[in-house]
């Protein structure tokens, strides 16, 4: 990437952060009034994402500031990236109080989600590491990232089907998850390609995964 890619990263995702804190803010207002355990969760994962975006918002600034891509930009990245799968484990405690979730399973999502994040942390991810081995991270990243949400929107589809009550909400719910789960495959083509239009097409992506999150917690109130 180029100086002016970057300076344009840093506007967009200074935009996506500043409506992340706004998303933040409005559902945990909704917590506050309603006690519900699923607002909860659900601000904890766009704070996940936020910090996620202020590590790449951080590197790319670096980078804009020094006139080429720097290692920093590079660690900064991987950084954010823990926050993610983070964000990823707070899905996964949302859904569950939609519905009844396999204790099994559910620990052995979590515990991968862990694993994962201290995978990410492993210090050949960064600088003096080889570029094979964040290939193999982002790799991990979209296999559970694409497991999991196919996972989570198969099982807010079903849900919809089975309720009238509750179908509009369980539905865009079920979007969010399918959404996610196209950001994780557009994140890992990006890790192998760097490609800067791919970069633009993966955070337009996670924005509306996240809105559509954001429009299930908040459609029963626009009826």
């Amino acid at each position: 990437m180029d100086t002016t890619q970057h300076f344009i990263m840093v506007w967009i995702i200074s935009i996506e952060i500043l409506i992340l804190a706004l998303f933040t803010i409005s559902t945990l207002v909704n917590y506050f009034k309603h006690k519900k355990r699923a607002a909860l969760y659900l601000v904890l994962n766009y704070i996940s994402f936020a910090v996620a975006m202020a590590f790449h918002l951080i590197g790319h600034y670096d980078s804009v500031t020094s006139g080429n891509t720097t290692d920093f930009y590079n660690d900064a990245s991987m950084y954010g990236k823990v926050f993610i799968v983070a964000g990823i484990l707070f899905n996964l405690l949302f859904h569950a109080q939609f519905t009844e979730v396999n204790k099994v399973w559910k620990y052995i999502r979590e515990v991968l989600g862990i694993v994962l994040m201290i995978w990410i942390l492993m210090p050949p991810n960064y600088t003096y590491g080889g570029r094979s081995t964040v290939i193999i991270t982002y790799m991990f990243m979209a296999i559970y990232g694409l497991l999991i949400n196919l996972f989570l929107a198969i099982s807010f589809f079903k849900m919809g089907r089975r309720t009238t009550k509750r179908r509009k909400e369980l539905y865009s719910l079920g979007l969010g998850a399918f959404t996610f789960l196209i950001y994780y495959i557009l994140m890992t083509i990006y890790g192998m390609t760097q490609s800067f239009l791919v970069m633009i097409i993966t955070q337009v992506d996670l924005f509306f995964a996240l809105l559509f999150y954001f429009i299930g917690i908040y459609l029963p109130k626009l009826e």
